[in-house]
């Protein structure tokens, strides 16, 4: 399926609730600014088709993954890769 007429956004946060979960058990409550946003994968394709954005490539939002153990480090990469995955096959190529 080909894509929207559009922009690429080639910095998008995702925050799924797993993500979540692992920063609030390291003692992390919220953003910067405010608690956690509440974001799902169709709240983004909304933002982007509000903004014409035709496709968008995650990053990881601060703080990262690492949180002092390597071993989960390591769980959690691989849980965050299969995810993007899913919502990449899911999206037809809006997510990459």
């Amino acid at each position: 399926m080909p894509l929207p007429a559009g922009k690429i956004d080639v910095h998008h946060h995702c925050l799924p609730e797993f993500y979540k979960d692992v920063q609030r058990a390291a003692g992390i409550g919220g953003t910067a600014y405010q608690g956690f946003p509440e974001w799902t994968p169709e709240k983004s394709l909304a933002l982007m088709d509000k903004l014409n954005i035709a496709a968008t490539v995650f990053s990881f939002t601060s703080p990262g993954i690492f949180f002092g153990d390597i071993v989960q480090t390591r769980e959690l990469a691989m849980q965050f890769n299969d995810y993007l995955a899913g919502l990449k096959k899911q999206s037809g190529g809006r997510f990459g």
